[in-house]
């Protein structure tokens, strides 16, 4: 029986298809460009992970990241795949970019990174870095709740928030939803928000990260029904220090039973719970109208 799930950048959205239980997302987003020797030095994409609980066989769509940073790009013209900021071309050597990097999602409609609806589907996001020129580990980091800010030659690009994406001098520059900002000298990461990126500045802004709970933030049109709340959420700004590009992981913590239901009326139940690896059932919940009336942990099949 598998249990764990993980997921490189491939320049594209991969399918997967998941039993009923309980799962652990975890996302890494991808760093932003710079004129380095090694992507080690550029701003560092972030981290989000949460716990969620499905209650019926669930396909989700996960999109890795790409580095901004194009030595390990493919793409003539373009780095920072799901959301990464343009930069300028800087001629002859691929190392030499400027280009945001993308975020790392999981979301629940695939097709193009860039889709509104895609957009508006994801559940948990990794922010990545913008691109910077000056090395430094506190500035354009992806997020975290926050995307990271840059500031340089007296000018600020600000990180991806929860509610907008960074803003910059040059409004042109400015962040968006899932789209970090493009400029001619830096550009933003992408993320739930982008960062900003602009003209003037030499250090574009970090996209911010998103866990979907109860409380979070939902803009308009947000498609994800109260099912995929997760739990257990954190975020981290330029977590991911193991890879340029984007990653995604997701762990299977708990399988649900399969429930046959013989007789019910108002007050009693009886049921069987099958199980197909009964060593991972260690409980079993009763729930009715999602509100938790009893926990089973004896005589479970």
């Amino acid at each position: 029986m598998q249990t764990e799930w993980n997921f490189d950048y491939i320049g594209a959205g991969k399918k997967v298809t998941l039993k009923p239980g309980k799962y652990k997302l975890e996302c890494w987003g991808a760093s932003g460009g710079g004129r380095f020797d090694e992507w080690t030095e550029c701003a560092k994409g972030g981290y989000s992970k949460g716990e969620l609980t499905l209650k019926k066989e669930t396909i989700l769509y996960v999109y890795a990241g790409e580095s901004g940073y194009k030595k390990f790009s493919n793409i003539s013209d373009w780095a920072g795949f799901n959301g990464g900021g343009r930069g300028p071309n800087e001629g002859v050597d691929p190392k030499f970019t400027t280009c945001g990097g993308g975020a790392t999602d999981i979301r629940l409609i695939g097709g193009v990174w860039n889709d509104e609806q895609g957009l508006l589907s994801r559940i948990i996001v990794a922010g990545g870095g913008g691109s910077i020129s000056t090395s430094s580990s506190l500035i354009g980091l992806g997020g975290g709740f926050v995307g990271g800010m840059g500031v340089a030659s007296g000018t600020t690009c600000t990180g991806g928030t929860q509610y907008e994406g960074g803003v910059t001098v040059n409004s042109s520059g400015n962040g968006s939803f899932g789209k970090g900002g493009s400029g001619n000298v830096c550009a933003g990461g992408g993320g739930w928000f982008g960062g900003a990126g602009a003209s003037s500045s030499a250090v574009g802004g970090g996209g911010s990260g998103y866990v979907l709970t109860k409380d979070s933030y939902k803009p308009k049109g947000y498609i994800p029904t109260s099912e995929y709340w997760l739990e257990n959420v954190n975020s981290i700004a330029g977590d991911n220090t193991s890879n340029a590009h984007g990653y995604a992981k997701i762990t299977l913590l708990q399988a649900l039973p399969f429930l046959t239901v013989s007789s019910y009326n108002s007050t009693q139940a009886t049921f069987k719970a099958d199980h197909t690896d009964p060593t991972l059932l260690t409980k079993i919940e009763y729930f009715i109208n999602d509100v938790l009336k009893e926990t089973i942990t004896t005589d479970l099949t």
